[in-house]
């Protein structure tokens, strides 16, 4: 699972755009851009929590400016997408 910045964020404190990229051994499963409302940051470590399971990769997606975006993606290509009443640092399973 790669978390990949597209370029810069919008100036001044605009969307910073980004995807998650999920990849086996046999290459790319499956692309997934979005865009994270962090005050025109960079996005980073702390933005983003992983959890594997045998059948997806669920990441969560936190901004300064946002709630939380649950992205789930699966080992065959489908993806789901919610987005969390909560900020990050409240926690929601």
């Amino acid at each position: 699972m790669l978390f990949q910045q597209i370029g810069d964020p919008e100036w001044p404190f605009g969307s910073t755009h980004a995807r998650l990229v999920l990849r086996d051994e046999s290459g790319i499963i499956t692309k997934y851009p979005f865009y994270v409302l962090n005050d025109g940051c960079s996005v980073h470590q702390d933005s983003w929590k992983v959890t594997w399971t045998d059948t997806y990769v669920k990441v969560v997606i936190s901004g300064e400016e946002q709630n939380d975006d649950q992205y789930i993606l699966y080992f065959d290509g489908k993806e789901d997408f919610k987005q969390r009443e909560m900020k990050r640092g409240t926690s929601e399973e």
